[in-house]
């Protein structure tokens, strides 16, 4: 079985930076620009209820609100560290899960996904954290051909369901 861990727009609070996303007045989304490199970053901590070490899909639920034959770029970087273990990298310091080119589907009601594919969790358990950061590449990657703003409406990780929890409270 498959389940979320979810992150909707309203929720994510952009750290206060020049690239941070414009968000809505209106419905609390948050617009990143056709024009300039926005970032969001994160953190999730996987649930009890985790086949510890499965693979994890992280994703984009987006809508694209001026229709275009045009692309968007996203990049996905992570660190990530079980309890009592150490992370991959230091404070600030990521690994790229990949960069993707997300069509803008000249539909201004269509639902998006965009997976940025498999995150293996290999060895790591339940409560492991992953630190995360998502950037439209608007300016420095000129794969990015939508001049246009785009919303993001959640940032999902699916992930598989082994057990309704852990025995202790803190996985070791």
């Amino acid at each position: 079985r498959w389940d979320d861990l979810r992150f909707p727009a309203q929720g994510i609070n952009p750290p206060g930076a020049a690239s941070d996303p414009t968000r809505s007045t209106t419905n609390g989304l948050l617009y990143f620009s056709g024009t300039a490199d926005n970032i969001i970053a994160g953190v999730s901590q996987m649930p009890h209820a985790w086949a510890a070490g499965t693979t994890v899909v992280p994703h984009l639920h987006l809508i694209f609100p001026t229709s275009a034959s045009a692309n968007t770029r996203w990049k996905l970087e992570y660190n990530t560290g079980s309890v009592n273990g150490n992370f991959m990298h230091a404070l600030s310091t990521y690994t790229t899960l990949s960069t993707i080119t997300v069509a803008n589907p000249a539909n201004v009601l269509k639902h998006v996904i965009a997976s940025f594919g498999d995150l293996t969790m290999t060895g790591h358990k339940e409560s492991a954290i992953i630190v995360w950061k998502i950037s439209r590449l608007a300016n420095t990657d000129a794969l990015d051909t939508d001049t246009n703003a785009c919303v993001l409406t959640e940032f999902d990780i699916h992930y598989q369901v082994g057990k309704s929890g852990t025995i202790g409270e803190y996985p070791t």
